[in-house]
């Protein structure tokens, strides 16, 4: 959710400061299915009740993960990975789950999402406790989505993901391919 905030901010502040969709097109981004793969596999087992959803969550998380790697070089692609690993990282230590705080949601207002996060009836999250691991990494940041108004709490990761995607498009909306030319 956070992610599509993210995007939309920066295509439309590009588009704004005289950015073009067309130079989207000059964007060396050979392996960029994979990165979209990786969000396909995760999203389409958003909301799945099976037993197999963190396995796929994990495998989601490391084609995005990978996905950037490929793209590296380009500008905000560091951040997009940095946050893909640290997601990734945090997943795969707690079995295919997101450990995810009960206590922030609540403070955000979110009563009903906290006591199905308590009830264990997300497949992809796990209750943030003592017996999870690399809790810092995890779902425990405050976050309010302007295109569904409404709060949701996100992970480091979640974040890094958003503002390197913002960057990538705000950059290149406006300067084109790698060699930065202009229309």
């Amino acid at each position: 959710m956070i992610l599509l905030d993210f995007f939309l901010a920066g295509l439309l502040l590009g588009l704004l400061f005289g950015g073009k969709l067309t130079r989207l097109s000059r964007v060396p981004l050979p392996f960029f299915w994979v990165v979209v793969a990786g969000f396909g596999v995760r999203f389409a087992a958003f909301g799945l009740r099976a037993n197999f959803v963190p396995l796929l969550q994990t495998f989601g998380m490391a084609l995005v993960f990978a996905g950037t790697l490929l793209g590296i070089r380009l500008f905000g692609m560091p951040l997009v990975g940095l946050g893909a690993f640290l997601n990734f990282l945090v997943v795969l230590a707690n079995g295919g789950r997101m450990p995810a705080s009960a206590e922030v949601a609540e403070r955000l207002g979110l009563a009903t999402i906290a006591g199905h996060l308590r009830a264990g009836r997300y497949p992809e999250y796990v209750l943030m406790g003592p017996s999870t691991r690399l809790n810092f990494l995890g779902d425990i940041i405050p976050y309010f989505s302007l295109v569904f108004r409404r709060a949701f709490v996100a992970s480091i990761g979640d974040y890094l993901l958003g503002v390197g995607i913002f960057l990538v498009l705000f950059h290149y909306l406006r300067k084109g391919g790698e060699d930065g030319t202009k229309d």
